[in-house]
């Protein structure tokens, strides 16, 4: 059963990076000011950690080494509550990009894999490429902001409200994976 999103409680679409470690390097809200940031802090640290958990619990476990090694589970890469959608693409280094974005009116047009891709992309022409970079830092980069604009320019409706959808959501995901 599919519930509808409830107008009253959206949240604009927001991007996420999260680095090896687990760290927020970024974050950046489309469509209202977002969140706290005590409340950035432990939504990606909260989804680092089930990530972990989640792969380290998967059932499809492949042999290191061999043609199957690039298939290895590295964590959760979707979750859809009533609201809200988490997609997230891990790229080969364990850096962790993922969009949360509402369903319905406000949320992403089109498939959201490809932009995370695009993410990773404009991430590694204009951040990785920058020589006054250092890794593992918060990314404070001009050009990677601009490309992130007009990555998700179709996302700019709606006021944020509430979020306490996403962090029902997440809640929800660490009591599940409590039990």
């Amino acid at each position: 059963m599919v519930a509808t999103p409830d107008p009253n409680n959206k949240v604009g679409v927001s991007a996420w990076i999260i680095n090896p470690n687990g760290s927020l390097v970024y974050d950046r809200f489309f469509g209202g000011p977002g969140m706290k940031s005590n409340e950035k802090l432990r939504v990606a640290s909260t989804f680092h950690g089930l990530s972990a958990i989640a792969a380290q619990v998967s059932p499809v476990k492949v042999p290191p080494g061999g043609q199957l090694a690039g298939l290895q589970n590295r964590g959760i890469t979707s979750i859809e509550a009533n609201a809200y959608t988490l997609t997230c693409f891990h790229s080969p280094t364990g850096l962790k990009i993922f969009i949360l974005s509402p369903l319905g009116p406000g949320g992403l047009k089109g498939e959201i894999e490809p932009r995370l891709k695009e993410v990773h992309e404009a991430y590694s022409d204009y951040v990785l490429k920058n020589p006054f970079y250092e890794p593992d830092q918060p990314i404070r980069c001009e050009l990677f902001d601009e490309r992130m604009d007009q990555l998700f320019q179709d996302c700019r409706v709606g006021v944020v409200r509430n979020n306490q959808g996403f962090r029902n959501m997440l809640g929800g995901i660490s009591a599940f994976i409590r039990r």
